[in-house]
């Protein structure tokens, strides 16, 4: 059964209307005995938030089908490339909560992953509109805006407090889920893949607030480092604009929680790090030998599967790091749906956009 956010458990000032319930929680904590050769290895499963369709996006929603609501939106867009996961989460748990779908996408390198979920777009049945290049979505949205002006336009991958507040109570969840293992086992790191910036930014200020609500309760908690590994191209994933995102989402919140959501800009960068060594040949471009290689190595341990436009990437890094510092607990942040997506049926497949269905028979990139 779906549940009510940490946050909000540890914060009822914040109100029940901050979150829509559409996640199943606390999603699990795992160790991965077949990786551990000296220190702790965990992965916090964020595959399994919703037998729907999970992930690390359903968090993300929770806040902004809540506001949508409130607003009083009869459709909520969402903003990405053909292949965004944030747009295909959008039409699978849209409906849930009353809201229609509608995607502004642009083009991306053509691999199975991204088709599957183009594909699965228009099988849902979310209104499409789609622009030549990833520059032209200011004036798709102000567009859009104007065109139909009840509707509630997300940033790419929700990337705004009100979508990054889910991720600030996901890592309150795992500091909950952390008390019952010592603390020398606690991960250092928390590995995993930066596209928008929205979850990375909601870890990063959640595990600070985790550390300071700890002291003051005579817990041993520090804040892991945040280990964001580049899928998305510079300025999207640069440092400073993910400290941005984490210090707004704070003064977002800062009204109901006061001075204990403040945190100095250097002190939230001190736990962070881009990792820019697995980005590959770009967005959506596989990793080639690495990501194979991490590939067969999560199956061999009876992990998630890895895609190749994220998870193989953040894949590779947590098995490069695990050999690297043997000593130092680590944990992969899964953020993949494994479910199995729709096929549309060749009518739908038809009334797609050209640029859809040009895009959907192109020979895929090979991993």
């Amino acid at each position: 059964m779906a549940a009510a956010q940490t946050l909000v458990r540890i914060f009822p000032q914040l109100g029940d209307s901050l979150f829509l319930s559409l996640a199943e929680l606390p999603t699990p904590l795992e160790r991965i005995p077949r990786l551990e050769n000296g220190a702790a290895r965990f992965i916090k499963r964020e595959d399994r938030t919703s037998p729907i369709y999970g992930g690390n996006k359903v968090r993300t929603l929770e806040g902004l089908f809540a506001h949508a609501r409130r607003r009083g939106a009869q459709r909520i867009w969402s903003m990405g490339a053909f292949g965004s996961n944030h747009a295909i989460a959008s039409a699978f748990h849209a409906p849930r909560v009353g809201l229609k779908t509608g995607a502004l996408i642009f083009p991306q390198p053509p691999t199975r992953t991204a088709q599957n979920n183009a594909r699965a777009l228009v099988a849902l049945g979310s209104e499409i509109r789609t622009m030549p290049h990833a520059a032209f979505l200011p004036v798709a949205a102000l567009r859009e805006r104007f065109r139909h002006q009840g509707d509630y336009l997300m940033l790419p991958g929700g990337a705004s407090p009100r979508g990054v507040v889910g991720h600030v109570s996901a890592a309150l969840e795992l500091e909950a889920q952390l008390r019952e293992i010592p603390p020398q086992q606690h991960p250092k790191r928390v590995i995993l893949a930066v596209g928008s910036g929205c979850t990375t930014a909601g870890l990063l200020l959640g595990f600070a607030l985790a550390e300071r609500l700890s002291l003051g309760e005579g817990r041993a908690f520090r804040a892991p480092i945040v280990h964001a590994v580049r899928v998305t191209p510079f300025p999207i994933t640069s440092p400073a604009n993910i400290l941005r995102l984490a210090h707004s989402t704070a003064r977002f919140l800062e009204p109901a929680l006061g001075e204990c959501v403040r945190f100095r800009p250097i002190d939230l960068a001190r736990r962070l790090y881009i990792d820019r060594e697995h980005f590959g040949g770009g967005y959506g471009k596989p990793l080639r030998k690495r990501g194979a290689e991490a590939r067969r190595a999560f199956e061999s341990s009876d992990l998630p599967f890895l895609d190749e436009v994220y998870a193989e990437k953040s894949g590779a890094a947590f098995l490069a790091l695990a050999q690297a510092l043997p000593d130092e607990p680590l944990l992969y942040w899964a953020t993949r749906a494994p479910q199995p997506l729709p096929i549309p049926p060749p009518k739908a497949l038809h009334a797609a956009p050209g640029a859809v269905r040009r895009f959907l028979a192109a020979k895929p990139i090979r991993r």
